[in-house]
């Protein structure tokens, strides 16, 4: 108990006098007026020289005179249009784009065909089979378009 009174003692004496010292300084007063601006310091040294000594390429010359432009010469007539020439010979006919076409009947009958010889009904894949006229037809070569009606 002794020891805790004294530590309190001690810690109540440092509270004061550290309150008589920060108690004691007062409040700051005004900025004073600025001062005059000194004296200008001495140049400093000057740096070495830069490229373009002895051997340098000098400055360009005055441009020359400009020479005097000649005079135009005339403009010529338009000569007349010459005449058209013959036509050429004609080319070779284009392949027909359609290889072979026509209408199959619920029967098996064609009608409007063209380099179709003959239609078969196919039980196992339930469709029409049809035999073109001196055509080898494989599937990658041509184009093929059927529309059911």
């Amino acid at each position: 108990m002794k020891t805790l009174l004294k530590i309190l003692t001690l810690v109540i004496l440092t509270s004061i006098i550290v309150a008589l010292f920060v108690g004691c300084a007062g409040t700051q007063g005004p900025a004073g007026a600025q001062g005059p601006t000194g004296p200008q310091g001495p140049a400093g040294p000057q740096g070495p020289a830069g490229p373009g000594g002895a051997g340098s390429v000098g400055p360009a010359g005055p441009a020359g005179a400009t020479g005097n432009t000649g005079p135009a010469g005339p403009a010529g007539a338009t000569g007349a249009t010459g005449p058209a020439g013959p036509a050429g010979l004609a080319g070779p006919a284009g392949p027909n784009l359609i290889v072979a076409m026509g209408v199959v009947d619920s029967a098996g009958g064609l009608h409007s065909s063209y380099n179709v010889d003959s239609a078969t009904w196919n039980a196992v894949s339930l469709s029409w089979e049809i035999t073109l006229t001196g055509i080898s037809y494989l599937v990658w070569d041509y184009v093929t378009v059927v529309s059911p009606f």
